[in-house]
């Protein structure tokens, strides 16, 4: 049996009651099935016009995103003042809103890997570049912890690929000629490195005296 409503002012007043706890912060209360429940009441609002129910979704499809976009600024703002435990559960409902963008996952996984768990960390960066594959942001990430992971030739592909998109991202060829070097292959790390120290990195200028 479904809710049936006879004016948008109700429907609205569904609606916010669901979203009211995501603004709270108040996950625990949250009702993900009840909150997108609306999808289904607006096939069902019996004396609406057609013009009045199509007004109403985009109405709330604003309100969805707005919701987003204030819980992914807190979530940077929490990442910005080095509170990256209080980050996660932020970018985690900002994902429930939208799974589809790859921004809180790479934001998520950036918090996860600051607090040790570069486990967690990847499997975010792997949302992130399957929804975005062109994520030189994402890469990177993944590839340093790939790389505290010990997963050495994972992280040169990602490093790889850094390149291949930005290839003026001296931090990269630094990261991935310290890997090499790690991983025996001395000669193309070095390489890699000179080539860092050439775009003016100063940690492979450094390494290099």
């Amino acid at each position: 049996m479904f809710w049936k409503f006879n004016d948008t002012k109700t429907l609205k007043y569904f609606i916010m009651y669901n979203i009211k706890f995501i603004l709270k912060e108040d996950f625990t209360k949250f009702n993900l099935a009840n909150f997108f429940l609306f999808l289904v009441v607006f096939c069902s609002c019996g004396n609406q016009s057609e013009k009045n129910l199509i007004d109403s979704k985009k109405e709330n499809l604003v309100q969805l995103e707005d919701s987003f976009k204030f819980l992914y600024d807190i979530g940077n703002q929490k990442i910005s003042t080095n509170d990256f435990k209080g980050a996660i559960p932020i970018f985690s409902k900002a994902i429930l809103l939208n799974p589809n963008n790859a921004d809180p996952f790479y934001c998520r996984g950036y918090a996860l890997s600051a607090i040790g768990d570069d486990s967690a960390a990847v499997i975010d960066f792997d949302a992130a570049v399957r929804l975005m594959p062109d994520y030189k942001g994402a890469y990177f990430s993944r590839a340093v912890s790939y790389g505290i992971l010990g997963r050495f030739n994972e992280a040169v592909r990602d490093y790889d690929v850094v390149i291949k998109l930005d290839s003026l991202f001296s931090n990269a060829w630094f990261n991935r000629g310290l890997i090499k070097v790690e991983i025996g292959n001395k000669n193309d790390g070095i390489k890699d490195i000179a080539k860092a120290a050439q775009l003016k990195d100063p940690k492979a200028i450094e390494f290099l005296k």
